[in-house]
């Protein structure tokens, strides 16, 4: 009996608990429901209002005891009573949702657009026994979309006026062009849109090219970029650098924004620098060879014609004379070295000499040696092979100015197109964002669905202003030559590593003060560039330590990674016959600099980039410092 009367209270105490949760859930959706802005009502299937909220209360400016128990005829004008009948009715007899926009007079006789969203109330038999019913008021939405049209045709024409080219491609459709687009390919405003971009390339094989590179770049990081051939409409080949990045990160169904810039000037530059090396590199393997053979001594004992007319000497005057007459001091210092290797491992191939010629000339020459021996294995003579390579040297120092003078023009290029980007596209896109976000600052309470999608439009915008930077400042940095190379890297990686999401550390070292020439800081600055990306998109790497070190008369940049590393000759060799020149355009900024590029990497084990050049301007007193950028 007792532990009837324990269950007993067991199930009364459970009911008495279900039975406050209950209260406890019907009071909070009651609070929920008196917060809600949207007016909410309820109906019996008499058209009876069984309830409604504070929101309906003010919609129709009347209290609840007004509402509750009468009809919409009770309510409002008979006319639309019938209408709101007839919906009501078309709901109850096919149970289910319904939505529809409606223009309605308030109690103050204000005119306001809104949106009937009901639906049936069913009870456990599946049986109608009512509808409940939210008012989505859109006036304000619907003057906010004729104010979002005319902002997009400002944001338009603020692209049009761009003076770099940009479209939107939905699939490799064109979707839109500016105008400084249609003047590079020379069509019609509109003339593409709706167009594949294959009517661009020259073949197919350059189209899937790019399609593959550039769209995988995206997917991967977001950013991608390509140089590339376009066919203009007067059917002329230029050359294109094209960078772009999703429209929407979060969509990218909606497109891809693409900048592209006419680079046929540059490429032709570059061909008459590629036609010039080629040039000095033909005078150079097939200009005549001289030869000569010296005894144990090192006693001329045998000769050719070309070595004597290179040196201005009669053969008569030149044979039996020791070889280190016609060589520079410093070569002549290092022969016994050339000796000792030679008389080691039996030949001495490619080293670098000097020949003095009768007349005091003096000529650069690469030295091959080779030793030969009598039958008893002892040195009888060696031959020399000396390949001159005056005009080479000359032809380098050529091409290291014509080099330089591309690079300059190239950051000049960069700069003009910074600027414009920056001070011109960025700076009208932020007023466009102010004037945009400030469009309701005085009016009243947005609604829900109206205020999202500013939101979003008003994020657009942002992202819009972020990528013109971006592409601003990795086109040239601003202000380098005033704030000079440590503030600029320091700023760099920080920014690169906030892309990325890489780890980067940046430690000047003893460069309190020092300050290189623009050619120096501008040339480490790429460098730097080229390696991080480098390291981003190809090594996979997590941690980048970039090092500055001013070391009197140097100045030496280490950038080191923890990436998946390659072999450095391997990798060279294959690089060599495509378009990526990463690594060639380090090893000739580093000539530039009159500087040394070490290379260290392994598979699996990282890299390490090293450059050490003159350092041409020091002052000031140097300390070392570091931070971390994540």
């Amino acid at each position: 009996m007792q532990a009837r009367i324990n269950r007993l209270t067991r199930e009364i105490d459970r009911l008495k608990q279900s039975e406050q949760d209950l209260r406890e859930k019907s009071d909070f959706l009651n609070t929920l429901l008196e917060t809600i802005s949207n007016p909410v009502f309820y109906k019996d299937v008499n058209g009876r209002y069984t309830g409604c909220n504070r929101a309906f209360e003010d919609f129709i400016g009347r209290p609840r005891t007004d509402i509750i128990g009468k009809t919409v005829y009770d309510l409002a004008p008979e006319d639309n009573a019938n209408r709101y009948h007839e919906k009501d009715a078309e709901l109850f007899q096919r149970p289910g949702t319904q939505r529809y926009e409606w223009r309605v007079r308030r109690y103050d006789g204000d005119l306001r657009d809104v949106i009937f969203e009901k639906a049936a109330i069913m009870d456990a038999g599946d049986n109608v026994i009512g509808l409940v019913g939210v008012i989505s008021d859109i006036t304000e939405h619907k003057r906010a979309e004729e104010a979002l049209q005319e902002r997009e045709a400002t944001l338009q024409a603020i692209l049009s006026a761009s003076p770099v080219g940009i479209f939107l491609a939905h699939n490799r459709i064109l979707g839109w062009t500016n105008q400084a687009m249609n003047r590079i390919w020379g069509y019609e405003d509109g003339s593409l849109l709706g167009k594949s971009t294959r009517i661009l390339y020259p073949d197919d094989d350059e189209y899937e090219r790019v399609g593959h590179r550039f769209y995988s770049e995206i997917e991967n990081f977001g950013l991608a970029s390509i140089e590339t051939r376009w066919v203009t409409r007067q059917n002329e080949q230029i050359h294109c650098y094209l960078q772009g990045c999703p429209l929407d990160p979060a969509d990218p169904t909606r497109g891809v924004i693409v900048v592209a810039i006419d680079i046929t000037e540059r490429k032709r530059i570059e061909e008459q620098v590629k036609q010039l090396k080629e040039k000095y590199e033909d005078l150079y393997h097939n200009a005549p060879t001289m030869y000569l053979s010296l005894d144990p001594r090192g006693i001329i004992v045998e000769c050719n014609n070309t070595i004597l007319d290179t040196l201005g000497y009669a053969r008569d005057a030149f044979m039996g004379r020791p070889m280190a007459e016609f060589l520079t001091e410093t070569s002549v210092a290092k022969m016994k070295e050339d000796f000792r290797i030679l008389l080691d491992r039996g030949k001495l191939m490619g080293v670098d000499r000097q020949l003095v010629a009768r007349d005091g000339l003096i000529i650069d020459v690469i030295l091959s040696v080779t030793m030969e021996y009598d039958g008893r294995g002892n040195p009888k003579k060696s031959r020399a092979v000396f390949e001159d390579i005056s005009k080479r040297k000359r032809a380098e120092g050529l091409v290291h100015n014509l080099t330089q003078m591309l690079m300059q023009a190239q950051e000049h290029e960069r700069k003009m197109i910074s600027y414009e980007l920056h001070d011109c596209i960025a700076q009208n896109l932020s007023l466009l964002k102010i004037n945009y976000d400030t469009i309701f600052s005085h009016q009243p309470a947005i609604s829900g669905p109206m205020k999202s999608k500013m939101e979003t439009h008003s994020r657009l915008i942002e992202q819009t202003i972020q990528t013109v930077r971006d592409l601003s400042y990795g086109l040239s940095p601003p202000g380098i030559d005033e704030i000079g190379i440590v503030s600029t890297l320091s700023h760099y990686c920080e920014e690169f590593s906030r892309k990325s999401g890489l780890a980067i550390q940046f430690f000047p070292v003893d460069m309190e003060g020092v300050k290189p020439d623009q050619k120096t800081t501008i040339n480490l600055y790429r460098i730097v560039q080229e390696s991080l990306n480098n390291a981003w998109k190809h090594a996979g790497a997590r941690h980048i330590t970039v090092q500055l070190t001013a070391a009197a008369p140097d100045i030496r940049l280490q950038i080191e990674d923890d990436g998946h590393g390659f072999d450095v000759p391997s990798r060279e060799h294959a690089l060599a016959g495509e378009q990526r020149m990463g690594l060639r355009i380090m090893r000739e900024r580093t000539s530039l600099l009159n500087g040394r590029l070490e290379i260290r990497s392994d598979p699996a084990r990282g890299t390490r980039i090293s450059v050490t050049c003159p350092l041409v301007e020091t002052r000031g007193r140097r300390g070392k410092s570091g931070h971390e950028c994540r």
